[in-house]
């Protein structure tokens, strides 16, 4: 145990923290709680999280659409240990296909919800009784690092966060989040960031997507991710006088492809491109099969969160797509890049409506002769029942899209 000084102190040990999913989220939790409230900030001298999340409403129910696969999951594996505000929050979202944030129910849907989790030994009275207080966007808004970080707090601490590239829970962009948000500029410095394929990762049938495995970035300077975080931790001073030392064979972002390659850089940096399309493409939200519209040809790497500028034209009450970007030689064998697709809402009718959406982050090199395509498909299996529920139509107009890519200094 040491102080800044090296003079021995009980209230300041030596201190690392290890863990995933949850237990990435108690290191973020414990570091930021006592940066915001301790004199002299965290005790923590370095974190390894992974997997793990930076907002859970964007997790859960990213643009107010429930994630109903991985939520049913998280719901019946923890039902006993999940306060009532969650279960019942969860069986809002199924009954109505959103995330309840405190918007007045349709007739009926308190009788649905309080059908729906009987089982689960709540009763009608508790249903109400959460349905009239604090709504689940407002009370899982409080859980995480976001939080956080919209009150300015910061940790200025060495970090390693591992994320998975196939983690259709949470996904790349949580934690390319966390890097970018949590740490400040100095830390990240010091910081290092790794994608590999794995994590919270289910099979994505509905568009079919490709799954990868492996961590070929850490595999470039250790034998496994434990062996990586030990020998990161041994180069961190506790008193601060000297900078950790990166893991020889890194770089600050490491993100793998689903074909085991590693895609680093010191930056990421995003180049614009847009879409060369005669006649824009019209999908009829809810029903119609899967667009897959070409981007970019290879080779050209693409690692990070891309994002998607347009302009739409909308009909119908409420309209949803699900996008993300796809590989193959032609639409036919396009397969979205490692597993993840994100909602798009618009309500109403609308015309030329000007839009940004964020894109799954993703690693990929897309090989000569093959096509990067942006993929628009009315039904996700991830997002089960909560796509349009009335049929609708939007038509994208103008489509850029903005594909990252690792730089060196």
């Amino acid at each position: 145990n040491a102080n800044a000084n090296a003079n021995a102190t009980d209230d300041d040990p030596v201190l690392f923290a290890v863990g995933g999913s949850y237990g990435g989220g108690y290191q973020f939790a414990g570091a930021l709680l006592e940066q915001a409230t301790r004199e002299g900030g965290t005790r923590f001298d370095a974190l390894a999280p992974e997997i793990t999340w930076h907002d859970l409403n964007d997790s859960l129910g990213p643009q107010g659409v429930p994630r109903t696969l991985w939520d049913t999951l998280l719901i019946l594996a923890g039902a006993n240990a999940l306060p009532p505000e969650v279960i019942i929050g969860y069986a809002v979202g199924v009954v109505t296909g959103t995330m309840p944030d405190g918007t007045d129910l349709p007739a009926g849907v308190v009788d649905q919800v309080a059908a729906l989790v009987e089982p689960l030994s709540i009763d009608a009275a508790t249903v109400a009784e959460v349905l009239n207080g604090p709504d689940i966007v407002e009370f899982l808004a409080d859980n995480g690092p976001s939080w956080w970080t919209d009150q300015g707090i910061q940790l200025d601490i060495p970090v390693i966060v591992r994320q998975g590239t196939t983690d259709n829970l949470f996904n790349l962009n949580q934690g390319l989040r966390n890097f970018d948000l949590v740490l400040t500029e100095e830390a990240r410095d010091e910081s290092t960031f790794i994608g590999f394929n794995g994590g919270h990762a289910l099979p994505q049938l509905l568009p079919l997507g490709t799954q990868g495995s492996g961590d070929p970035c850490t595999a470039l300077a250790a034998a496994d991710f434990p062996a990586l975080t030990v020998d990161f931790f041994s180069t961190v001073d506790p008193r601060g006088q000297a900078a950790p030392i990166r893991p020889e064979g890194l770089k600050r972002f490491n993100i793998a492809t689903p074909d085991g390659g590693c895609l680093q850089g010191d930056e990421l940096t995003s180049t614009s491109v847009q879409a060369d399309l005669r006649v824009p493409p019209t999908l009829t939200t809810g029903v119609s099969l899967s667009v897959h519209i070409p981007i970019a040809q290879g080779p050209i790497d693409v690692a990070g969160i891309p994002k998607l500028r347009a302009t739409i034209s909308s009909l119908g009450l409420e309209n949803r797509l699900f996008a993300g970007l796809s590989v193959g030689t032609t639409p036919l064998t396009a397969q979205v890049v490692q597993n993840n697709v994100l909602p798009i809402r618009h309500a109403g009718v609308a015309r030329r409506v000007p839009i940004e959406a964020e894109l799954p982050g993703i690693g990929v090199s897309v090989a000569e002769g093959q096509t990067l395509y942006l993929t628009l498909t009315a039904i996700s299996d991830m997002f089960l029942l909560t796509g349009s529920r009335v049929p609708g139509g939007m038509t994208f107009h103008d489509i850029v899209v903005d594909l990252p890519a690792p730089i060196d200094r």
